[in-house]
Parts: C-alpha cells; sequence; structure tokens
C-alpha cells in the first residue's frame, strides 16, 4: 500500500507542475500575441519568425519540464530504495 501511496503523490505532483507549466506557457503566448496584434508595422515575415520562435521555445521548455518530473522520480526510486543505481532509476524514469 505504501508504494501506491508514493507512487499516486508523486503522478499528482509532475501533473500538477506539468498543468502549471503549460498554462504558464500558454499565458505568455497570449501575451506575445496581444502584443504581436497592437503592432500594425509587423509583416507576415516578422510575425513568422517570432511564431516560430516562439514555438521552438515552447518545446524546449517543456522538454525541460520533464527533465525535471523526471528528476523526480529518479529521486523518488533511489530514496525509496525501489532501484539499485542510480543509472537505472534514471532509464526507466525517463522511458
Amino acid at each position: 500500500m505504501e508504494n501506491w501511496t508514493w507512487g499516486l503523490l508523486l503522478i499528482a505532483l509532475t501533473i500538477t507542475m506539468h498543468g502549471a507549466g503549460v498554462i504558464l506557457m500558454a499565458l505568455v503566448g497570449v501575451s506575445i500575441r496581444a502584443r504581436i496584434e497592437s503592432r500594425n508595422h509587423l509583416t507576415l515575415r516578422h510575425v513568422a519568425a517570432i511564431q516560430i520562435g516562439l514555438i521552438g521555445a515552447v518545446g524546449l521548455l517543456l522538454a525541460a519540464l520533464h527533465g525535471v518530473e523526471a528528476a523526480i522520480w529518479v529521486a523518488a526510486y533511489w530514496w525509496l530504495g525501489a532501484l539499485n543505481s542510480p543509472t537505472d532509476a534514471i532509464l526507466y524514469s525517463v522511458d
């Protein structure tokens, strides 16, 4: 039962972190969109470049967020003694 408790707590934590990160990125995206729409002098090329940069940044931030979430699972596996080595914990968490 203890394993289930830890597992559910970690799942809730990582889902909460992921949701908060995605919402924060969406709010920043809406703010950037409002700025773009308020500037009439931007050409389609400028808007496309900004959007491509924004999509790239969101992708990198999501990858970093997944890395932090995996690190939390690694620490939990290692601390609870579920896996014998940090390498196994990293591989299992990322997989």
